[in-house]
């Protein structure tokens, strides 16, 4: 069985790199990324007050923003483990 390994790090102001092992093989993707003020508003939103008050309009508010989280995540993924990292790929693909 495959472990995958994941490490970030800050690598300057909105740039990251990740350590990305599997199997023996590393690859480090070195990528920027920042969060605007409204996705960290919206999620905040989502996360504390949503939960508290689901109320109308919220749920129509809420799924926006699962539709925002879920761009976020695909960005993160094809960025970390996309073109520049055939390691992860390669052992999910073996399994």
């Amino acid at each position: 069985m495959s472990v995958l390994r994941l490490r970030q790090a800050a690598d300057g102001e909105n740039r990251y790199c990740v350590t990305v092992e599997c199997d023996g093989r590393k690859a480090e993707p070195h990528f920027e990324f920042k969060f605007s003020e409204q996705d960290q508003e919206d999620i905040r939103w989502y996360l504390e007050d949503f939960l508290q008050y689901p109320m109308e309009p919220a749920p129509a508010i809420a799924e926006r923003i699962e539709g925002r989280m879920a761009e976020i995540g695909v960005e993160l993924f094809s960025k970390v483990l996309g073109q520049n990292s055939g390691v992860a790929r390669d052992a999910a693909l073996t399994e």
